[in-house]
């Protein structure tokens, strides 16, 4: 179970820093009748866009993580089974 928790943390962190992107860009494209200049929201906009390529590669990288662990622990169960197959053939 506890790793279910930090899996549902994991992903949740995620998305809140996703959610906190998207708040930020729908502020800068609120921004357009205040007085942000140009150079201010494509800062912005730039900066945002590098966290959100980050939260993204945060995620493919979890993702993978948990991929290749689920593969592993299937291996690792396949040759439990083969050997408890092969201890009673004998």
């Amino acid at each position: 179970m506890q790793e279910l928790d930090y899996m549902t943390s994991v992903y949740s962190g995620i998305l809140e820093r996703t959610m906190n992107n998207i708040n930020e860009i729908v502020s800068v494209v609120k921004s357009f009748s205040s007085q942000m200049d140009d150079a201010a929201r494509l800062q912005i906009i730039n900066k945002v866009s590098d966290e959100v390529d980050e939260n993204y590669s945060d995620l493919q990288r979890f993702n993978t993580q948990n991929y290749l662990l689920s593969l592993q622990r299937n291996k690792a169960e396949r040759a439990i089974k083969l050997t408890q197959w092969m201890s009673l053939g004998q």
